[in-house]
C-alpha cells in the first residue's frame, strides 16, 4: 500500500512539474502581462459581484416596503371587517372570517 501511494505522489509531483515547465515555455504573454490580465479580470468580477449585491439589496428594500404597505392594508381590512363585531351573530362572524380568508388568499 505504501509503494502504491508513493508512486501516485511521484506521478502527481512529476505531472505538476512538467505542467509548470510547459506552461512557462508556451505562455502567450509575459508574467507581467499575465498578472495584469488576472488583476483586470479579478476587478471586473469584483465589480460584477458588487453590482449584483447592490441590486439584490435594492430588491429586498423594495419588497420590504411593499410587504409593509400590504400589512398596513391588511390591518385596515381586518379592522373594518371586525368593527363592532361584539354585536354580530355567529353566522355573521363566520362570514367575516371567510371574507378575511379570501383577502389573505388574494394577497
Amino acid at each position: 500500500m505504501e509503494d502504491k501511494t508513493k508512486n501516485i505522489l511521484i506521478a502527481a509531483g512529476s505531472g505538476i512539474a512538467v505542467g509548470a515547465v510547459l506552461g512557462i515555455l508556451f505562455a502567450p504573454a509575459s508574467g507581467k502581462e499575465t498578472r495584469k490580465n488576472i488583476a483586470t479580470k479579478a476587478n471586473s468580477a469584483k465589480e460584477a459581484i458588487v453590482e449584483k449585491a447592490t441590486e439584490a439589496k435594492e430588491a429586498i428594500v423594495e419588497n420590504k416596503e411593499m410587504i409593509a404597505e400590504s400589512i398596513v392594508g391588511l390591518k385596515g381590512n381586518v379592522k373594518s371587517l371586525f368593527k363592532d363585531s361584539k354585536d354580530l351573530t355567529k353566522e355573521q362572524l363566520e362570514q367575516k372570517i371567510k371574507e378575511l380568508e379570501e383577502i389573505l388568499k388574494s394577497a
